[in-house]
């Protein structure tokens, strides 16, 4: 997907960040999203000559369901010797427990020890879920597409179709999340908390 005008990056995003989160509180109803968008480059940006530079990146959304479930999204920057792992990670933290996945360009930098690509943390212990997917790209570098849960959700789709079947995911539930997102967009432009009808 893309487009979203100042804010391509949050387009393209934020409907799996909606998807997920609308996933792990039950398909509630998203009542109301606020966001922030930063007003400059971080350092990084500056060397790498990417970013926003006139605001244009979204780097914080709050967004609160109709069954008083609260969640977030936040980009973090850090140089590479702060954090153990480099790229995009999704950490998930519940009432029972703390998922985190590692995503497009996640892991570990080329060289260094790779990290699991999905631990499960609850009660003290951590457990790994996937240890590194071998067969699959997507754990393998810094630069990955996805290559498995790309056919898998093909292999999905096919399946629902010939067995008559309804797919996980809806064309409506990617309009709830793409709607969610919308709003994500307009409010730092507004600067206030945006109420979704339902």
């Amino acid at each position: 997907m893309s487009g979203g005008g100042n804010f391509p990056w949050i387009i393209d995003h934020a409907p799996h960040f909606f998807a997920t989160a609308r996933y792990f509180a039950c398909d509630a109803s998203v009542i109301s999203v606020t966001a922030h968008a930063q007003a400059v480059q971080t350092a990084s940006e500056r060397v790498s000559g990417t970013g926003a530079s006139t605001g244009q990146a979204i780097n914080s959304v709050a967004w609160n369901f109709n069954n008083g479930i609260d969640s977030s999204w936040n980009q973090v920057e850090a140089e590479g010797r702060a954090v153990e792992g480099v790229g995009f990670v999704t950490v998930v933290h519940g009432t029972k427990g703390t998922l985190r996945v590692f995503g497009e360009g996640g892991g570990a930098a080329p060289g260094r020890t790779q990290l699991p690509a999905v631990v499960l943390y609850r009660d003290g212990t951590e457990r790994i879920v996937d240890v590194g997917n071998s067969d699959d790209r997507v754990w393998h570098s810094n630069n990955n597409y996805y290559d498995a849960s790309h056919q898998a959700a093909l292999d999905h789709w096919i399946t629902s179709i010939v067995d008559g079947r309804s797919v996980r995911y809806s064309g409506r539930d990617g309009l709830i999340d793409i709607k969610c997102t919308l709003v994500t967009i307009k409010v730092p432009k507004s600067a206030a908390l945006c109420c979704l009808e339902s």
